[in-house]
């Protein structure tokens, strides 16, 4: 069980959606962040399920991740700072449209 495993550590911790990692996500001192690759499989999975020719709320999260996808292949071999830069000016906007 994760929370066994990671008792007492503190920090940022990246899940994949798998439910034991939820207790230690509770934690003081722990920030939970998810894997986008998992949360767009979800929208992939929605969209899916979706009847066919419909627009759906799934095509419109797929269409921001990739606006995501488009800005990290501009950055791929940028300097560190320069990739952090283009995050902040250029995905943060579009990750507060896909949460929106």
């Amino acid at each position: 069980m994760p929370l066994n495993l990671l008792e007492g550590w503190q920090g940022y911790l990246m899940t994949d959606g798998y439910a034991g990692y939820n207790a230690v996500a509770s934690c003081p001192g722990v920030e939970h962040w998810v894997c986008m690759t998992h949360t767009r499989r979800q929208f992939v999975e929605a969209k899916r399920a979706s009847p066919k020719g419909k627009q759906t709320r799934a095509d419109q999260a797929l269409a921001f991740f990739a606006q995501l996808y488009r800005i990290e292949r501009e950055v791929k071999d940028a300097a560190v700072d320069a990739r952090f830069a283009a995050r902040q000016q250029k995905s943060l906007p579009v990750l507060e449209a896909l949460r929106q």
